[in-house]
């Protein structure tokens, strides 16, 4: 239970103070039934707000282009989404069909309007393009530099640099297009 008088009711303000969005805050509520106690922390909020980054860059690498295919498929995850809704309201079981459509050999086309389907219900914007946080020319000169150690097999120097990263407030992945360098949110034990 939150209340002022316990020291423990947070606003909009205080979770966008954090650098973390209002619709984390409603995709924690969503992972939760609404008859069902939630148990707010940081870091679950901080969890909710990775998930919501992962959908949206999934959709976002999700095509609309291609032609789709597996109708039968795209109805059945269509039919669990809704009758996880029908029964009690039930936004967990609905937010997991939303990664098991994610985690499906259906066609990348299907997937998207599939989820963006589920969106106008759930309300997470999941359409809504990752935000690049424009990345300073330092951080950026580092991740040259760690991708030059990379290339020259030079591992450690290469991770002194990822820690140098670390100490300026940026974080760094490695994936198959290249590293993506992220801000580093503010997280606190409260």
């Amino acid at each position: 239970r939150m209340g002022k008088s316990v020291g423990n009711a947070y606003t909009v303000s205080d979770v966008e103070k954090k650098g973390i969005e209002p619709l984390a805050l409603r995709y924690l509520y969503l992972t939760a039934h609404y008859r069902d106690p939630l148990n707010f922390t940081w870091e679950a909020l901080d969890g909710a707000q990775s998930a919501l980054e992962r959908l949206r860059s999934q959709v976002s690498n999700f095509s609309s282009q291609e032609s789709g295919g597996g109708k039968g498929k795209v109805k059945e995850y269509r039919d669990k989404f809704t009758d996880a809704l029908d029964n009690d309201l039930g936004t967990p079981q609905a937010l997991a069909v939303v990664w098991d459509v994610v985690k499906s050999d259906i066609s990348s086309v299907d997937k998207r309007k599939l989820i963006l389907s589920f969106d106008e219900v759930l309300g997470l914007e999941v359409s809504k393009v990752p935000q690049v946080s424009k990345v300073p020319k330092e951080v950026r000169e580092r991740v040259r530099q760690r991708e030059e150690l990379r290339k020259q097999e030079k591992w450690d120097e290469a991770d002194k640099v990822r820690k140098e990263m670390l100490e300026m407030g940026y974080t760094i992945k490695d994936t198959d297009s290249g590293p993506q360098v992220k801000k580093l949110r503010v997280t606190s034990n409260k």
